[in-house]
This record gives structure tokens, sequence and C-alpha cells, in this order.
């Protein structure tokens, strides 16, 4: 998808514009707290000229990678510390204790493709195009090195104990015991690489999607695929999975213009989320996310639209709202785990926070990256002294600067915040 997103952007020109209505005014404060380098340190002599047209609203830009960075984290250690984790094409991690500390994460001789926190924040992994996976202590000290797959496309950490699932390009898919590197399972099947996969939302069962155009779901303690969902009409791109009360329910975007939704116990698909192109229209689907708490799915393209569906009435699924974002491809959509609200990241740097009961323009619009966006992970709260909300928000691309960014709502004013120090 990353080769996708840069050809698509060739020729794109970045708007340096916020844009809000006056409903969603977003304010920015002016102070810094951090330790670490603030947004606006200007020292960076190799970044273009580009950035001086872009409105940088980063509360903190992280050490900078020497190449792209392809992966990132937000977690919180033990001690409820922000965590952030990159990962990137210098063949390094980086292990940042936002406020604090910087720890190199080495050992990979590829790329590092893919990160990931335990659901305690007591561990974190990455995962390289060497066929190595690294547990980490998130004080920083190295667990256990693991060796087995071809090139790591993903992991993923079991959501309630340290188990970690890793797709290869070799068409496997392997579960290790993080803390002992004890291999449990190798899933064989898949006739292509693994491009994607997850646990379902209760942890008791995996599933894994292909360049083969299938869809995959797993029995974790005896290592057989339950079924096969073959013959899709593309390769799959990415996979959602429901929230824990419909862990059978789950999507996935397809190299083709539209998305489906499938039920794991039923063995069936439910509905086709199928995007509102022209006949000649050649986009495709780079990405789809599951409202936790309502039957909505968002889809992103590579043409800069984000179709949102409502699929509680069957198939067809109903088209609630379209956004577009300046021909630029989605890279990543994130639904709040309780609101019917979203943070998506677009290719061209730009981050949005959008209602999506409403649609239209976005709560607050974040920007800063130089060059392609290519990676997005959310933290929501915990909330500040005012009981207002507070997000953070990690991202990184071609730029090789991970940068986060928070906002909060101000209850006084009713309008969301861009926060200028962490």
């Amino acid at each position: 998808m990353t080769e996708n997103i840069a050809q698509n952007l060739a020729e794109m020109e970045v708007d340096d514009d916020l844009l809000v209505d006056d409903d969603n005014e977003v304010l920015v404060e002016d102070e810094f707290d951090g330790e670490l380098a603030p947004a606006d340190d200007d020292d960076d002599d190799d970044v273009s000229d580009e950035e001086d047209e872009i409105r940088d609203l980063s509360a903190l830009k992280l050490t900078a990678h020497t190449d792209s960075v392809y992966a990132v984290a937000l977690g919180q250690s033990l001690d409820g510390r922000l965590l952030a984790l990159t990962g990137g094409g210098d063949d390094l991690g980086r292990l940042t204790h936002v406020g604090n500390s910087c720890i190199e994460l080495t050992g990979h001789g590829d790329s590092v493709s893919s990160v990931a926190f335990s659901h305690d924040g007591a561990l974190c992994a990455t995962g390289g195009y060497d066929g190595v996976v690294q547990i980490w202590e998130t004080t920083g000290s190295l667990t256990k090195r693991i060796e087995g797959p071809g090139d790591v496309e993903w992991l993923r950490f079991h959501p309630r104990g340290d188990v970690i699932l890793a797709g290869s390009g070799d068409g496997t898919v392997w579960l290790w015991q993080a803390r002992t590197g004890e291999c449990l399972r190798v899933f064989v099947g898949h006739e292509g690489a693994v491009s994607c996969g997850e646990f379902t939302s209760d942890g008791n069962g995996i599933v894994t999607g292909s360049a083969d155009a299938t869809v995959r779901s797993w029995a974790p303690k005896k290592g057989t695929c339950k079924h096969t969902f073959a013959n899709l009409p593309g390769a799959i791109i990415q996979l959602a999975v429901k929230s824990i009360t419909e862990p059978d329910i789950i999507a996935a975007a397809l190299d083709a213009p539209k998305a489906l939704l499938f039920h794991l116990k039923s063995k069936q698909i439910i509905t086709n989320l199928d995007l509102p192109i022209a006949q000649d229209d050649t986009r495709i689907a780079t990405f789809v996310a599951l409202a936790p708490a309502i039957s909505w799915a968002v889809v992103g393209d590579d043409a800069g639209a984000l179709t949102l569906f409502d699929y509680s009435h069957g198939d067809p699924a109903t088209i609630r709202h379209v956004w577009t974002f300046q021909d630029s491809p989605i890279v990543q959509a994130i639904w709040h785990p309780s609101q019917p609200r979203l943070t998506v990241a677009t290719a061209d740097g730009f981050i949005r926070h959008l209602d999506a009961r409403v649609g239209g323009d976005p709560l607050y619009e974040l920007s800063g990256h130089t060059d392609l966006l290519l990676a997005l992970d959310v933290h929501w709260g915990p909330h500040d002294y005012a009981q207002s909300e507070v997000h953070t928000v990690l991202s990184a691309g071609d730029d090789r600067i991970p940068r986060i960014f928070r906002a909060r709502f101000d209850q006084s004013t009713q309008h969301w915040v861009v926060l200028s120090s962490l």
C-alpha cells in the first residue's frame, strides 16, 4: 500500500490552511513543557524548505530516524507514562518515554516494518523485513529475539496476554509466547503474502488476509483453519475486527473498489461495502474500520475519499456520508472507543478528527508533516484536570520525524483546542 500511496502523491501539493468551520474553531496554545525537542525547533538542516509552508501544530517532535518511518504505536507504561514506539527504514526501532528519554532498539538487519505494545504496557515488539521479531521490556531491555518467518508484514499482541502473532510475506502466520520465544503455532494455508491479521476482540480466534484474495479464520489452540472465505474480488489490503460485544464480525478492505463484512460463526459474507464510484473509476480501498458501538463502517480509498456505511439493515449497506480530502489516499482511520467519532490520516500529512453523526468539516485538523504520512496511532484520554477529553496522536512517514499531537475539548468554549505542549 505504501507504494500505491507514493505513486498517487507524486505530483501532490500540500495545503497549509487549517480547514475548520466557525462552529468548530480550533485554538492553539503556545506553551511547551516537554523535555524533548519542541515542535518549533528548526535545526534540521536536511528537512525540505517545504516545512516553512506547513503549519506545524505538533506538541513534540521525537528523535528523528535516518530513513522513512513505517510503523508507530502509542502505549502506557506500568507507572502510567505515555510511550511512543516507532520503526523505520534505518533498521531501527525507537522507544520514547515521552517527556523523558528515547531508547534505540537495535538488532534488525532490515527495515522495521511493524511495532506493537502488549495489553498491559510491560512489553513491546519490533518486527522487520529480515524475518526477525524482537521482544523488549518497555524499560528498553531485550527479552527475546525470535526468528522463523520470512519478512514480517505485521505484529499483533493478544488483547489479554503475552502472546504475539505475526504474518509473513512467505504465506505463513506465526504465534509465539512473547516472553519465552516458544513457538506455539505456525498457521499454513495462504498461497500469497499474509498482508494483515488480527486476534478477534474476545481473543479466542485469529483472522488473516492475504494477497491470494482469501480471508481465513483460525483456531489458535488447534492451529487449524476453521474457514476460508475464498475467491474474493481482490487481494486483501487490511482487516478490522468488531468490539468484544460482537467478536464474530470482521471487515476486509480489498484491492478493489470495495470492502466486505463477514460473520465468522455463520461463515457468511454479511454485506458488500461498495465505494460510490463511476464505471470508469479505478480507485481501490485502502482501509476499513468498524465503529465499536454501532453498525457503522468507514472505507478509505486511494483517491482521498472516506465513505461511511450503515450496515444495520443488511445488504446493501446504506451510505451515510462521504468525506473527500484533496485527492490524498486514506492511510488509516481509528474510531473513538465509545463515541461515533474517528481520527483519519491522509498521505499528504494531515490528520483530522471527524464527527460521524453529522459529517461535514473536521472537529479539528492537525498538520506538520512535510512528506508522505505512512503511519498513525491514537491514545484516548485520560481526561485532564478540567474533565475535558484529551486525544494524543502519533504519526510518522517519509519526512523521518515522528510527531506527537494533542487536542482537548474545552468545556467552557465548546471548542477543540490543539495543544502546543504535552
